[in-house]
């Protein structure tokens, strides 16, 4: 159990290929928005 939730065995994993992304952490931080 995850959380009290039932967690199946592919539940936390992708079915397919995943798909990566090429965004860095720095554009990550320009691309949000500010939080007061």
């Amino acid at each position: 159990r995850y959380f009290g939730g039932r967690v199946e065995e592919r539940s936390l994993v992708p079915l397919k290929e995943a798909r990566l992304g090429g965004i860095g952490l720095d554009e990550w931080l320009r691309r949000s928005p500010a939080r007061a």
